[in-house]
Formats: structure tokens, sequence, C-alpha cells
């Protein structure tokens, strides 16, 4: 007699670990979408719009040999005096000195964003991870019931 486990029961397990694996992977992706979204469409409402100096640039080189990034820092004054910054990625024809526009909250002057990341087609990021969300729970609902299937035909 041996002791192994039947391979047709560690293929069910495997199939069922991976239904649930990407029902999670669904659920934190929705959750991920709407909290960046949410965020995002506050800021638009209630922010508050001034300009930003670029005080750094620099330029990542994706490994390997990949093509050139660019990041900017620049700080911004709020009324009131106080002093913050932030990064962004831009174009490789930013400059130090260079203003750009910025929207902040000022609830909270240290979040900000630039106006183009705000405007234009920004709901494209979020559909397609909701997208992806979709499919990860529709490939869950079908190893679901691929498993189930099996078991059925086995007779378990």
């Amino acid at each position: 007699m041996s002791d192994r486990v039947p391979r047709t029961i560690v293929v069910r397990r495997g199939y069922r670990i991976g239904s649930v694996f990407l029902v999670l992977a669904a659920f934190a992706i929705t959750a991920y979408v709407v909290r960046t979204t949410v965020s995002d469409l506050d800021l638009r409402a209630h922010g508050v719009q001034t300009s930003a100096t670029i005080t750094d640039v620099t330029m990542n080189i994706p490994y390997p040999y990949g093509v050139p990034e660019y990041g900017c820092m620049a700080e911004y004054v709020v009324p009131g005096g106080s002093h913050h910054s932030m990064s962004f990625p831009c174009s490789r024809d930013a400059r130090v000195g260079d203003t750009v526009a910025i929207i902040y909250d000022p609830l909270h002057p240290g979040t900000a964003d630039t106006t183009g990341v705000l405007s234009g087609r920004w709901w494209t990021f979020p559909a397609f991870l909701l997208l992806v969300a979709l499919a990860c729970g529709g490939l869950s609902v079908y190893a679901w019931r691929k498993a189930t299937r099996r078991r059925e035909a086995q007779g378990n």
C-alpha cells in the first residue's frame, strides 16, 4: 500500500487554491482602483491650483538597456508660507527653474499632483485595472468549476 496522495486530489487542490488566490487578487486590484480614483477625483474637485518650481531633474535608465525615464522634484509654497515638495514623472525637456501647474489639497498641503495627471483620459488606467480584476474573477470561477467537475467525475 502506498502513502502517496493521488494526483487528481493534488490537481483539484491546486485549482481551488489558484481560484482563491485569483479572487483575492481581484479584490485587491479593485480596492486599489477605488481608493486611488476617489482620492484623485477628490483632489480634482477640492484642490487648489498653484505653480511649483522644478528643483531637480533625474534620469533613470531601466535595466537592461531600457528607454530613459525622467523624474522631477518640485517645490511649492502654500498660503501661510509653508514649503512643500513633490516628485513626478517628467519629459527630458524639463529644466531646473521651470514652473509646472499643480493642484494641492488645502487640508493636507503635502498632497499634490500635476494638473496634467488629473485631466484628459484619467479614467483609462483605473478602467484597465478593473478589467484585469474582472479577468481574475472569471479565471477563478473557471478554475473552481474545473476542480468541481473533476471531483464529480472521480465520484468523490
